[in-house]
C-alpha cells in the first residue's frame, strides 16, 4: 500500500475511498495525509492478522518493531520442498485444484469475479510483452527524459 500511495502522491492522484486515514484518524484520499496517518489493512480483520504475522516474521529476521521511514526491514525467506512431505505431483495437482476452486467460487458482488492473486498481473505481463510496449504517465516520461537526456520519441 505504501508504494501505491507514493505513486499517487508523485502523480498527483487521489487515493481510492476507504484505504487511508489522516493523522487524526479521519478517512482521506490525499496521499500526503495518508503518509502522515495510516493505511487500512488489506482483507479486513483477517488481513490485519496476516499483516501482524508478517511483521512478526520480519522481527524474527532482525527488523525493528516499527521500521523507521521504511528502512531496516528484516527479510525472511521460507523455502519448502513439497516432495519431503509427500509426492510432489500430488502437491502440484492439489495446488492447481485449489486455484481453480478459488477462481470458480461465487463472488459476493454480481459485477466482479473472484480474483486469484497474480492472475491479473500474469495476464497483463503477457499482454505487454506481446505488444512490446509499456505505457507510462507523461510526467514520468518527461522526468525520465530530463534525467537521462535524449530518449527516442514514443
Amino acid at each position: 500500500m505504501h508504494a501505491e500511495v507514493m505513486v499517487a502522491k508523485r502523480l498527483g492522484h487521489a487515493l481510492p475511498e476507504n484505504v487511508a486515514f489522516d493523522e487524526d484518524g479521519a478517512p482521506t484520499r490525499d496521499p500526503a495525509a495518508a503518509l502522515a496517518g495510516a493505511f487500512a489493512s488489506w482483507g479486513g480483520h483477517k488481513g490485519s492478522g496476516l499483516g501482524i504475522v508478517v511483521q512478526l516474521l520480519g522481527i524474527l529476521a532482525g527488523s525493528p518493531p516499527i521500521p523507521p521511514e521504511l528502512a531496516d526491514f528484516g527479510f525472511v525467506i521460507i523455502a519448502i520442498r513439497p516432495d519431503l512431505m509427500g509426492p510432489a505431483d500430488a502437491f502440484l495437482r492439489n495446488v492447481s485444484a485449489f486455484g481453480q476452486a478459488v477462481r470458480h467460487a461465487r463472488s459476493n458482488a454480481a459485477s466482479s469475479a473472484v480474483r486469484m492473486p497474480f492472475d491479473r498481473s500474469r495476464q497483463e505481463r503477457k499482454k505487454r510483452l506481446a505488444g512490446n510496449l509499456i505505457e507510462i504517465p507523461d510526467n514520468l516520461y518527461h522526468g525520465l527524459k530530463s534525467v537521462m537526456g535524449a530518449i527516442p520519441p514514443r
